[in-house]
């Protein structure tokens, strides 16, 4: 493992559904099987309600410790629209202050959506990456298409002169793309670390943990 204590990890994907919750939870959980003292936040999370899965509960379960979120919203918007419609106004000092008083040894931050989404007006994902000179762990569905959302968005981390600490190439859809994107992926993100993250029960620690190992590992 290459993680050192006082890392931050921020958690990005390549698109939203593309399994950054399981992906944290997964890294999350191997940590704690290691002894790590691992927090994993959600500074803002939407479209939480009846049928549908809440990420911080997720994240935190694996980690060990009790959900860390500022806010939970109903809408499945952009962070910044669900406060919006929600009356609520979050500033970006907020959320960074937020994040330092929760760290743990290690700190994995879930984002929302993709690299660029806003957390809050004028503030995304990207920027709070930046700000805390966090590692990078950028998740990316196996799916036709994967091939150039990953490359797009590797691009725009080191934009920001940030390392992409990991790519995970999460399950996706079943067929010939998805069996060459294992292969093919490595050989157009020359210097990055990509993993072949495996399909697995989020509510399963033990899966859980084992998973995370793919990451983990160095």
């Amino acid at each position: 493992m290459d993680l050192h204590l006082g890392d931050i990890v921020v958690v990005t994907g390549t698109d939203t559904g593309v399994g950054k919750t399981v992906t944290t939870a997964a890294l999350a959980a191997s940590l704690r099987a290691r002894g790590v003292a691992v927090r994993a936040l959600k500074p803002i999370q939407t479209g939480v309600g009846p049928g549908h899965d809440n990420d911080a509960d997720l994240i935190a379960r694996a980690a060990g410790h009790s959900p860390l979120t500022m806010v939970s919203l109903t809408e499945a918007l952009s962070p910044h629209l669900a406060l919006e419609r929600a009356g609520l106004a979050i500033r970006r000092d907020e959320i960074l202050a937020w994040v330092v008083a929760h760290r743990g040894a290690i700190t994995l931050v879930e984002g929302a959506g993709g690299w660029e989404v806003p957390l809050c007006r004028d503030f995304t994902v990207a920027d709070l990456a930046a700000a805390l000179r966090a590692r990078v762990l950028l998740v990316a569905q196996n799916r036709l298409g994967v091939l150039n959302h990953a490359r797009l968005t590797v691009a725009a981390i080191a934009a920001r002169d940030l390392a992409t600490w990991r790519v995970a190439l999460t399950p996706g859809e079943a067929g010939l793309a998805a069996t060459l994107n294992e292969a093919e992926l490595p050989r157009l993100l020359p210097g990055h670390d990509v993993r072949v993250f495996p399909r697995v029960d989020a509510h399963d620690l033990q899966a859980l943990a084992e998973a995370g190992r793919v990451l983990s590992s160095t």
